[in-house]
């Protein structure tokens, strides 16, 4: 296993409607093999994942970042 500093801190999984692909355990274990030590997920408008990600990312011993991609829409009257 070799070192990095990279962290990917944009990645979007299963959870992240009609955009993600990443499925959590081969994610992090893919984090872990390259030598990173942390790896964010942003999923659209969706929180479902964390705990499933946090669980592994422990198992892999990486430090999970939770995130989430938002928009905010502006309603003028």
């Amino acid at each position: 296993m070799t070192s990095t500093t990279y962290v990917p801190l944009h990645v979007h999984t299963e959870h992240s409607e009609l955009d993600g692909l990443a499925r959590l355990d081969g994610l992090t274990k893919a984090v872990s093999d390259a030598g990173m030590s942390a790896c964010a997920i942003t999923d659209h408008g969706s929180l479902a994942g964390l705990w499933a990600f946090a669980r592994s990312a422990q198992r892999y011993n990486i430090k999970p970042i939770p995130g989430i991609e938002a928009y905010l829409a502006l309603i003028h009257r």
